[in-house]
């Protein structure tokens, strides 16, 4: 499966007129941290059950490729106890973990999801739904939100709010075609062996499957951005 530029940058732009939308809806509808109306499939799942449902998922996925988790621990860059806690769900794994685990069992972030089951048409995400997500595993991580809907769905878009002390130095690897959008704020991106840009609102840049690639925060006041995949699908 080959998901073009051209249908990734037109994703994009619906998310942020969508993001553009729904920040002007929730000042007069939002209760708590959610709005009224029709529900993401992931809004209502408890914090604890989702890290329960993720490794479950992540161990069902290592058994299936005969890996003990001392041979996907080094593969994943991750230490053995703390694969052993996300698979308990004791711990919950934030979007760098979950980007080095995919990339070691083969398959897509959103794939390491729990199952959701398959709706036909839309699916609407108010604001404070999806499954919140940090960057990275420790103190200092911006907070964002994932974006997804079931399996068979070809898109999964993630939302981060950085400052500029929630920096760090990792690497995300692309095991799939992906696109980054700055709705504010101005972004660094490097993409390694490939180049460095500064990115304002409404820039875009796309990322090839295999590449490499990091962020910096410029602003003070902090960058929103949108991620999105292109998650592979077997025909």
């Amino acid at each position: 499966m080959h998901i073009s530029s051209h249908r990734l940058f037109t994703a994009i732009r619906l998310s942020f007129m969508y993001y553009e939308e729904v920040s002007q809806v929730s000042k007069s509808r939002v209760h708590g941290d959610r709005f009224d109306g029709v529900d993401g499939p992931t809004a209502a799942r408890d914090d604890s059950d989702l890290a329960r449902a993720i490794g479950a998922r992540i161990r069902e996925l290592r058994v299936a490729q005969g890996m003990s988790m001392r041979t996907l621990a080094p593969l994943a860059d991750l230490k053995q106890p703390f694969l052993s806690q996300l698979e308990r769900g004791v711990s919950s794994p934030s979007m760098l973990s979950l980007y080095k685990l995919a990339k070691a069992l083969g398959v897509a972030p959103g794939d390491l999801l729990p199952d959701e089951p398959v709706t036909p048409g839309a699916v609407v995400f108010r604001s404070g739904e999806g499954h919140p997500i940090h960057s990275v595993d420790g103190a200092v991580s911006s907070a964002g939100r994932l974006l997804f809907t079931d399996a068979d769905h070809e898109l999964e878009i993630s939302e981060f709010d950085i400052l500029p002390e929630q920096n760090n130095s990792e690497w995300f690897d692309h095991i799939a075609e992906a696109a980054t959008y700055v709705m504010t704020g101005e972004l660094r991106v490097e993409v390694e062996n490939g180049g460095e840009w500064v990115l304002g609102r409404r820039d875009v840049i796309f990322c090839r499957a295999g590449s490499r690639s990091r962020w910096t925060a410029l602003d003070p006041a902090g960058t929103s951005l949108l991620h999105v995949i292109a998650r592979r699908r077997e025909r």
